[in-house]
């Protein structure tokens, strides 16, 4: 199952109303501003009757780039 990503809300908004795309394009990054900056100081967003976004804390690990498997690259720890 694939993402749901930005474009296909755009669109289904844009299918169902008579707005312009510019202006759904533009209320959908707003929707998401607001709480973005909440992740960014570690508190959690919860919309009713759809779910609640955590922050998590994530170790410091090793990966790999896709394009080059052979490398290795620090990740560093992050808390989001």
């Amino acid at each position: 199952m694939a993402n749901l990503t930005k474009r296909e809300i755009v669109l289904e908004i844009y299918r169902k109303t008579d707005f312009r795309k510019k202006q759904i394009v533009d209320t959908v990054s707003k929707l998401w501003h607001h709480p973005g900056r909440r992740w960014l100081t570690g508190r959690n967003v919860e919309l009713r009757n759809f779910g609640v976004l955590e922050v998590q804390s994530r170790k410091q690990r090793i990966g790999r780039i896709p394009t080059s498997p052979e490398a290795e690259v620090v990740i560093r720890s992050v808390r989001w």
